[in-house]
């Protein structure tokens, strides 16, 4: 509880009290550490969970450390981690998840052609999730070479318009009007459109919704001239 709301120090006093953790107290507090950016906490309880050898790593566990060294600019440090894994080290087997953990760790670091070909040699077909990471960070890195073969990614999700719309900014990026312009017209093809995106703010406890061109609000004409004043 004390983690989820980023009391990190709190939560972590009543950890290091506990007389017997469990697989799940230490997933609480890993995971805690890794959704607060917490990287050099996330490794350091982690190697202490190993130390110890009295609880064995799971699944989510993996899961949480691999997202910590992701997000944390530790892809060197996750990447040992996820060969502990596959060569027994670590009694926990590689799945989708894992292995979409890698693909987003290379790709947030800009080692997209390392990523590529770690895909190359998963050994089962990569899912769609997957290829998403992969193409999200081509499209942040400007990798056109490897976005526009990971387009395939549109042959296994046909209605994720997000993949859509990363591939035609990809072309945009490189000046490829023409080909901006076939994706568009495949998404109006096949009835493909882009959720757009929207702002919350809670006012007197309730939760008020906005997003372009939006004129549900009843009270739009008193929000527009709120904004027009600023």
């Amino acid at each position: 509880m004390y983690s989820k709301c980023g009391n990190l120090t709190y939560a972590r006093r009543i950890f290091d009290t506990m007389r017997e953790r469990t697989v799940i107290s230490w997933n609480a507090m890993l995971v805690g550490y890794s959704k607060h950016g917490e990287r050099r906490e996330v490794l350091e309880l982690f190697n202490l969970m190993r130390d110890e050898n009295k609880v064995k790593p799971d699944s989510v566990t993996v899961l949480a450390v691999l997202s910590g060294c992701s997000h944390g600019g530790q892809e060197d440090k996750g990447m040992d981690i996820f060969y502990d894994m596959t060569s027994g080290k670590i009694s926990v087997q590689p799945d989708t998840k894992r292995y979409g953990c890698v693909v987003d760790l290379l790709g947030r670091a800009g080692r997209v052609e390392e990523a590529f070909e770690f895909i190359k040699k998963i050994p089962f077909e990569p899912s769609a999730a997957i290829c998403g990471c992969l193409l999200g960070a081509c499209s942040v890195h400007s990798n056109l070479g490897i976005g526009e073969f990971v387009g395939r990614l549109l042959e296994f999700e046909p209605e994720n318009a997000g993949n859509y719309v990363i591939l035609s900014n990809l072309y945009a990026s490189a000046g490829r009007w023409e080909d901006v312009t076939s994706l568009r017209n495949l998404m109006l093809k096949k009835a493909v459109t882009k959720e757009p995106g929207r702002s919350l703010i809670e006012v007197d406890q309730v939760l008020q919704t906005f997003h372009p061109s939006d004129c549900s609000h009843p009270r739009r004409e008193e929000v527009s001239a709120k904004c027009r004043n600023y």
